[in-house]
């Protein structure tokens, strides 16, 4: 009996040390992207099947990837090529036929880009031009075990987006 009253004294008085012990950690969710564009067929179909180059400028800081959407494969966006903080990844949506793409910080801060222009040519031809100038926010998506914000914030844009392509008439 006393044994068993050691043995469970112990454990509580270790289990106390560890919670006395432990930080009040904070969550790890991530930011989230920068921000997000789809590019889709005419009237929001899905994209003709083809080979698309896409040149994405973000405040200068210039990215190009090539996607195919031909059979319907995935992944279909090779890797982008660019320069700067900012990596952009994308890739074909099967259920919707739309390429989606994300921009993301290597170090998620307060940076924010005023300016994206996005330009996608197929068979050498400009199929859509489009300029775009995000409104963001910023959020505290991590909180500590008392609700307290910690962690820092991002910014995000506010809404994505969706880039219709022009089919050149044959």
């Amino acid at each position: 009996m006393i044994a068993r009253l050691f043995v469970t004294s112990l454990s509580v008085a270790i289990l106390a040390l560890a919670g006395a012990c432990e930080p009040n950690t904070c969550t790890a969710a991530g930011c989230g992207p920068l921000l997000s564009f789809t590019i889709e067929g005419p009237g929001g179909v899905a994209l003709p099947e083809a080979s698309y180059d896409i040149t994405v400028d973000l405040d200068g800081s210039v990215h190009t990837i090539t996607c195919s959407t031909v059979g319907g494969n995935v992944p279909a966006c090779g890797n982008a090529v660019g320069e700067g903080p900012l990596r952009l990844s994308g890739d074909l949506v099967i259920n919707r036929g739309t390429l989606d793409f994300t921009v993301y910080e290597d170090d998620p801060s307060d940076l924010t880009i005023a300016q994206v222009s996005v330009m996608v040519t197929s068979d050498g031809a400009t199929v859509a031009d489009e300029d775009w100038a995000p409104v963001y926010e910023t959020h505290t998506p991590n909180f500590n075990q008392d609700g307290e914000p910690c962690g820092g914030d991002c910014t995000n844009a506010t809404e994505s987006l969706a880039i219709e392509i022009e089919v050149p008439e044959a």
